[in-house]
């Protein structure tokens, strides 16, 4: 019996195999916690991400894929890194916080709103159209000096102790956070930076000078190079292919198995630059493999570890 032509998953002669062009291959037996994985996979794995970044061809895409699952950054954020954002001293970069929020209050008492209030919380008014703001952040301004320089040791050092902070440079922008890097991704950021890699752009020397559009295209190109499998949406039910915020997400995933305490939420939640818990506890749904292996839990004697199911 052949399933559905649009549904995902088509029934053969070998089995179930999951329909052609969406990553998988077909399976013999589609109900094995290896074949469930497949068919379920939702996110990156690290040594996923690992070919990932082996399947690169060059030192900026390299540090493209390795930053986005580094750091769980944003690819706009990634994008807008500029070279006077790394700090090499204390092995952290500065992000700019580039999401922006509208900011719905009332015409009468300037009281803030929800999209679906339909009278103020406050004054107890009728709202027809409630008055719109952007969200203001602090801004921040760093000293000038020149961004032209060579980031090598200067004459009379031995280099040992020179290495560029983030006070070089001229920036300036909205709501930021700092996060920490790793030492490995921290010498491929200064070699890449010595060799010359950093755009000019105007006033500011961007780390990678590419738009959105061919991050993405880049990223895909690895993923099929790495021969990785497309990603399932578990809320929707379709396939992705492997994206920068699929790393970033591959990043939220591997630090809540790792740690999912309240204060490693807290964390993880500043990390990411979320403005709402909600939003990094989503996090915490399980999916794929994860997903299997505690259903097989629920059938299981816990002290032979036997299935407790009639065999069929």
């Amino acid at each position: 019996m052949e399933g559905h032509r649009d549904s995902p998953i088509h029934l053969g002669e070998r089995g179930i195999r999951i329909k052609e062009g969406m990553g998988a291959r077909p399976v013999s037996n589609p109900l094995s916690p290896t074949n469930y994985s497949i068919a379920m996979k939702a996110y990156i794995e690290p040594h996923e991400a690992a070919k990932l970044e082996e399947a690169t061809t060059n030192l900026r895409d390299r540090l493209l894929v390795r930053l986005s699952f580094h750091t769980g950054c944003r690819i706009t954020e990634a994008l807008g890194l500029e070279v006077n954002d790394l700090d090499f001293n204390q092995g952290t970069v500065r992000i700019q916080h580039l999401k922006s929020r509208i900011k719905l209050n009332c015409p009468q008492c300037g009281a803030g709103l929800g999209k679906s209030h339909a009278y103020c919380p406050r004054c107890g008014s009728k709202v027809d159209k409630p008055s719109t703001r952007q969200q203001e952040f602090r801004k921040v301004t760093y000293p000038a000096a020149s961004c032209g320089a060579s980031y090598g040791p200067p004459p009379g050092t031995d280099g040992a102790a020179f290495l560029p902070t983030a006070s070089w440079g001229v920036s300036s922008g909205y709501r930021m956070r700092t996060l920490p890097v790793d030492a490995d991704t921290m010498k491929l950021l200064l070699d890449y930076v010595n060799r010359g890699g950093p755009v000019t752009k105007g006033d500011r020397l961007l780390i990678f000078g590419i738009n959105r559009h061919r991050a993405w295209q880049i990223v895909k190109k690895c993923a099929e190079k790495a021969d990785l499998p497309k990603l399932l949406n578990p809320e929707t039910g379709k396939m992705h292919n492997v994206s920068p915020h699929k790393l970033r997400d591959a990043f939220a995933v591997n630090a809540m198995k790792l740690d999912d305490s309240g204060d490693g939420l807290r964390l993880l939640q500043e990390h990411l630059g979320h403005a709402s818990f909600n939003t990094t506890a989503r996090y915490r749904k399980v999916s794929g493999k994860e997903h299997r292996v505690w259903y097989d839990k629920l059938w299981m004697d816990k002290a032979s570890g036997e299935s407790l199911l009639p065999v069929v």
